[in-house]
């Protein structure tokens, strides 16, 4: 059985991310080296990634997805 919903207080996290629009049939090509260029900013400015790698979806249409793919900083 699911918990009932809750309304909780979290803290902001800073993001490295790269806005992606891309195909539908092209998102699994791209995110991984959307990462990798997160991952490489990062490390050009002297950061390390303190999180999971997440993809997060401003929206999905027929043809094509609006994402953002990043690290945790």
């Amino acid at each position: 059985m699911l918990d009932t919903p809750q309304i909780i207080q979290t803290t902001a996290e800073t993001a490295a991310v790269i806005h992606l629009t891309v195909p539908r049939s092209d998102m699994m090509k791209v995110f991984g080296p959307a990462a990798g260029e997160s991952m490489a900013a990062l490390a050009a400015q002297g950061m390390k990634p303190e999180g999971a790698i997440f993809a997060h979806r401003l929206g999905v249409g027929i043809v094509c997805v609006v994402e953002e793919a990043g690290e945790a900083k």
